[in-house]
């Protein structure tokens, strides 16, 4: 994964990504954008060649509403343990697609550098140096506020994981059940009044049937073809049910074609990412 690590260490130098952002009015839109899909697709490219490598039976659907997406995909294997990472960062396009690479700079550096194995307290990490990184940025723009993640460890051979969220909640299947764990309420968010935030851990038990489902809250945002309504989460639980029973490597279909019966031909109103994978 040398190429990756050659993006993240070119992207690394903050003040050179603040720079850019800054400078986006003074560029042609379309090299902005070229440049940050071409970026984010390799980054993400990465991380999801690490997912099929690591996790066998486990499937992505990325359907970025734009060209770039401010949803990501993290993984990292350290001490026989799997960490997995979704991330909706505020926004769209170019400045979210940047969020999304400060996102896997920031978790790169608590996991495997700073080798913290509670992923409560690395999302605690995760606040702290988001806030850091932004000190001396112009925060006016809304589209670096903030960032709703979901943080997995997982022992494949204890078949335990731990899961803390931030805006975030993962969903279990098992047994014809669908069991969901919350994050916390709060973000990982730029605004000084709120900076040190404490995370909390939940310890799930899965069994040789459970299917975990990762997801930003895209799917659940979008409006049906008349738009006069969203999805909503307690019907994405029922389908994540129902596509349970799927083989894994079919579920993403399931989710396509649930949304296109859904939305029909109205327009993608948010960037949607969804993980599932079986241990």
């Amino acid at each position: 994964f040398e190429f990756v690590n050659q993006k993240l260490r070119d992207a690394h130098n903050i003040v050179d990504v603040q720079q850019y952002m800054l400078g986006q009015s003074k560029k042609d839109e379309s090299d902005a954008i070229s440049y940050a899909y071409q970026m984010q697709k390799s980054v993400i490219g990465q991380f999801d060649a690490m997912r099929r490598q690591l996790i066998a039976k486990s499937f992505l659907f990325h359907k970025p509403m734009k060209m770039v997406s401010g949803d990501t995909l993290w993984i990292a294997n350290t001490s026989d343990v799997i960490w997995i990472a979704v991330a909706d960062c505020t926004g769209h396009s170019v400045q979210a697609s940047f969020a999304t690479i400060i996102t896997t700079i920031i978790l790169n550096n608590i996991i495997n550098n700073q080798h913290v194995a509670d992923p409560a307290l690395a999302l605690t990490r995760f606040q702290d140096e988001y806030m850091y990184i932004f000190s001396n940025f112009d925060l006016q723009r809304a589209e670096y506020d903030g960032i709703d993640i979901s943080l997995c460890c997982i022992d494949a051979q204890s078949r335990k994981m731990q899961f803390a969220g931030a805006m975030q909640s993962v969903v279990v299947v098992g047994d014809g059940v669908s069991q969901t764990y919350m994050g916390n309420k709060y973000s990982i968010d730029t605004h000084k009044s709120t900076s040190h935030k404490m995370f909390d851990n939940n310890e799930i038990a899965l069994s040789d049937d459970c299917t975990v489902y990762l997801f930003s809250n895209g799917y659940t945002s979008q409006f049906n073809s008349q738009g006069s309504s969203k999805f909503g989460i307690d019907a994405f639980r029922n389908l994540l049910l129902k596509i349970s029973s799927l083989p894994i490597t079919e579920q993403a279909y399931g989710l396509e074609h649930a949304l296109y019966d859904w939305c029909g031909n109205s327009e993608q109103t948010d960037d949607i990412l969804v993980l599932g994978f079986k241990i």
